[in-house]
């Protein structure tokens, strides 16, 4: 199995913070972290800096842009193009300046305070969906049903599969699903996949290679 691209991974992080020495002045605040991590798109107005998320992006961090961070009454939420660990290490160095230069201080507030998602690109030359191959059948009437309906030849087989969690039964932070499927646009034979995980990016693809062995 080969990562072809990290398309998307997103981090959650619920906290408060508290600032011993007396409210923080955010336009100068605000200034300093753009400037730290040359964020391009910033809060430009108090009305910015008042709203809910205050949204900042396209920033860079270890060589790597963090497309966006948005931050909440309750929390952060970090995205990126990148593997999750990234994620981690830049909010645990954002934390720490904020801490160092601004005086702020992490608050925890929920036994579950942080959940992934990640979005990955893979290439195998294994078929990844032959565990669906007893769907087949399936399939095949759907084929069958489309000639007579309407005269159309289209051979229809397993394309992606979806694990979910029963999000009423869970309160605060929700899981994303996990999903497999192949990639829209690309001729099946090219065995080109997008995979979704709540996740971080490394246990992700431990998910993945144990798929492709339940492949052979």
């Amino acid at each position: 199995m080969e990562l072809i691209a990290v398309e998307q991974s997103r981090l959650v992080s619920l906290f408060l913070t508290r600032r011993l020495a007396g409210q923080l002045y955010m336009p100068t605040a605000s200034a300093a972290f753009v400037e730290r991590y040359r964020f391009a798109q910033h809060p430009s107005s108090i009305e910015d800096l008042s709203a809910e998320p205050i949204r900042f992006g396209h920033g860079i961090f270890r060589d790597a842009a963090i497309g966006e961070f948005n931050i909440y009454s309750d929390g952060v939420m970090i995205a990126s193009h990148s593997p999750t660990d990234l994620l981690d290490a830049f909010l645990a160095d954002v934390l720490d300046w904020a801490n160092v230069s601004l005086g702020l201080d992490r608050i925890e507030t929920h036994s579950i305070s942080r959940i992934y998602e990640s979005h990955v690109c893979i290439h195998s030359n294994r078929d990844f969906l032959k565990v669906l191959r007893p769907l087949e059948d399936l399939a095949k009437l759907v084929t069958t049903g489309l000639k007579k309906c309407s005269k159309f030849q289209a051979d229809f087989i397993p394309v992606g599969f979806t694990f979910a969690a029963d999000h009423t039964s869970i309160a605060g932070l929700k899981p994303a699903p996990f999903k497999l499927e192949r990639r829209p646009g690309v001729e099946f034979s090219r065995q080109l996949f997008i995979s979704t995980a709540p996740l971080p990016t490394k246990d992700h693809l431990v998910v993945l290679q144990r798929l492709e062995t339940m492949s052979t």
